[in-house]
């Protein structure tokens, strides 16, 4: 399994980084393990043997399998144990063509209420990703952490709490921002990252105009785009074929587009 570190790519807050706890970092850590089906479902967890494996007390090790429970990871009762819950790649598709709308609405939203000076604030979290998109040796952990830095601050300054709580929700206390974090799913090349740039710019561009329908159109497509390459990688980990039926149920060819060529080793 993925060790644990003194840092994180975790971005908490829109313009400044928080270091993850002991205990969150070795809930990271085994969350990766289980999407990848490193650990597999019915897996026993057990304190003893994950505080020897990680050098830690069994303190945190009992804290961090709470955080699993909580992001729906573990199924965790007292006196009987945690065991690994499956994480089908389904759920992932469903999570991703939820967050699609949910992204969609912030970017509307926003279009329409932000005000001049949350746009400039914007417009240089638009300008970081794509200096990281020029660096051709950019890690794709930092470049998906900035493009979740942009979403984070959408979220936060499109006037609606509810859309704020539950794009933090997913990234800081899910499976899903659990996976993101630990595991280089997308944006994995220069081409991928140069695409996400261009697209990030037409949408901002659409918010500085207040089109608020072209925003959204954007960004769920930006998400769906995401969604295909996240799955075809971890279909590719997990040694799973690539032709999950609910990719079919929100395709982007729904919205006109064609979808993108099926990743492989050699492109990745």
């Amino acid at each position: 399994m993925a060790k644990v570190s003194k840092s994180s790519r975790a971005d908490r807050h829109t313009g400044h980084s928080l270091l993850l706890t002991l205990p969150e970092q070795i809930a990271d850590a085994i969350g990766a393990a289980i999407a990848q089906s490193i650990l597999a479902p019915g897996h026993r967890l057990t304190e003893v043997d994950l505080a020897r494996e990680y050098g830690v007390s069994r303190a945190p090790v009992r804290e961090a399998i709470r955080l699993l429970a909580r992001r729906g990871l573990v199924d965790f009762a007292p006196r009987r144990g945690a065991f690994v819950v499956e994480l089908t790649i389904e759920k992932v598709i469903d999570v991703f063509n939820v967050m699609a709308v949910v992204v969609g609405l912030a970017a509307r939203y926003f279009a329409v209420r932000a005000t001049e000076e949350d746009i400039e604030k914007l417009d240089a979290i638009v300008s970081r990703l794509e200096e990281l998109a020029d660096d051709p040796h950019c890690d794709p952990g930092a470049f998906g952490t900035a493009g979740w830095r942009m979403t984070l601050f959408l979220g936060r300054h499109c006037g609606s709490q509810s859309i704020a709580s539950l794009l933090d929700h997913q990234f800081n206390h899910t499976a899903w921002g659990t996976l993101w974090r630990q595991t280089a799913l997308d944006f994995t090349t220069p081409a991928r990252r140069a695409e996400v740039a261009a697209i990030t710019r037409c949408r901002f561009k659409a918010i500085v105009s207040r089109d608020g329908d072209r925003a959204d159109e954007l960004s769920r497509e930006m998400t769906y785009v995401s969604r295909d390459h996240a799955v075809a990688a971890l279909s590719r980990l997990r040694g799973e074929p690539n032709d999950h039926e609910r990719l079919l149920v929100v395709s982007r060819e729904l919205m006109g587009q064609a979808p993108p060529a099926p990743a492989t080793a050699e492109g990745k």
